[in-house]
């Protein structure tokens, strides 16, 4: 479905990516060609009405392949993110107290290096009649393959670093 055809999808999707802008998890590229290599990742909204929080989120797909039939995910490392599950279940029932957090747009939190962020472009106009802006993703994204194993390993690099003060 067009977001021209729904005004109220259409302004939860702008909203959605002037706030991206507005935080400077994107930046508007001001001249979209260059000898570099990238990657232009295609993006849709995904509606939930009965949501608390976000009625609209937008989607990367890193998963689209390119006219070489490769996608950005082909090309990317996933990591490991978790260890065997009977072993976290183990040091779970050890303690008497446990805690559990949900850090707000965690992906959104954590930069990506500035020499890989041609291979998270986006194009996105705000009209229907407008021409499409360039733009290049700054922070972790949803839909990389690699973005669980970064924010995890972020996590603990975290907290060996706090754990030493």
């Amino acid at each position: 479905m067009k977001l021209s055809k729904n005004p109220t999808l259409q302004k939860l999707y702008n909203d959605f990516l002037e706030e991206h802008e507005n935080l400077d998890h994107m930046k508007k590229i001001n001249n979209a060609t260059s000898s570099t290599v990238n990657y232009y990742m295609p993006h849709h909204g995904v509606f939930k009405p009965d949501s608390t929080s976000t009625k609209l989120s937008v989607v990367f797909n890193a998963s689209s392949p390119t006219t070489t039939g490769k996608s950005l995910n082909d090309a990317l490392f996933s990591g490991e993110i978790n260890e065997d599950v009977f072993n976290i279940m183990l040091r779970f029932r050890k303690h008497q107290i446990v805690l559990i957090a949900d850090i707000h747009q965690m992906f959104r939190q954590i930069l990506i290096d500035p020499s890989q962020r041609d291979l998270l472009r986006i194009l996105w106009k705000a009209k229907e009649e407008e021409e499409p802006v360039a733009y290049r993703l700054k922070t972790v994204t949803y839909g990389t393959k690699c973005a669980p194993f970064l924010a995890t390993r972020v996590l603990r690099k975290m907290s060996m670093d706090e754990a030493k003060n």
